[in-house]
């Protein structure tokens, strides 16, 4: 071998492992560019559940006063529904109302995982005292819904007011009724 082919086999040779060594380098960098596409996609991914994590936080930061006033238009429980009686009860008597219950029925409406309680009433009074009754029933702070009203109106004698006797329903919302 002489001196020529000597140097062109090495330059061969170092030839051969440079290009070995960039097609190397080349793999390398396209293994690393998809890992890296791969990070930056979950990095993106984080970054968009933060930001709306941070965005219903500030919703419910935003929102505490008026979620209360809605919770506070639900009666909560056996034990509000008890006290929820006792409150129409105290509405009526107040006005001076002779209130008698006939109906109390809880229904369950599993889609609003509440319950509703159906209260049915016959009352008297004068035509004064039951109106102002019906209008505070009107304006009671809860989910309510008037069902039903049926009013009987019968004049007054001479010196005596009128009266009034009559029936209503009413359905109410309830949470955490336990059975």
């Amino acid at each position: 071998m002489t001196a020529t082919t000597k140097r062109l086999l090495i330059v061969s040779l170092i030839t051969a492992a440079l290009v070995g060594a960039l097609v190397w380098l080349l793999l390398r960098l396209q293994t690393n560019a998809a890992e890296l596409r791969v990070a930056l996609q979950t990095i993106a991914n984080e970054a968009a559940v933060e930001r709306e994590f941070l965005a219903v936080s500030e919703l419910l930061d935003d929102t505490t006063e008026q979620r209360a006033a809605l919770s506070g238009l639900i009666v909560d429980g056996q034990q509000g529904s008890i006290d929820f009686l006792t409150y129409i009860e105290t509405l009526a008597s107040a006005r001076g109302v002779t209130l008698t219950g006939t109906r109390l029925e809880t229904a369950e409406q599993p889609t609003l995982k509440t319950n509703v309680i159906t209260l049915s009433y016959n009352f008297s009074g004068t035509t004064t005292a039951v109106d102002a009754f019906l209008t505070q029933l009107e304006h009671i702070p809860y989910a309510s819904y008037l069902e039903s009203l049926t009013l009987n109106r019968q004049r007054g004698t001479a010196g005596s007011p009128e009266e009034t006797t009559g029936s209503l329903t009413l359905q109410v919302v309830v949470t955490n009724i336990e059975s």
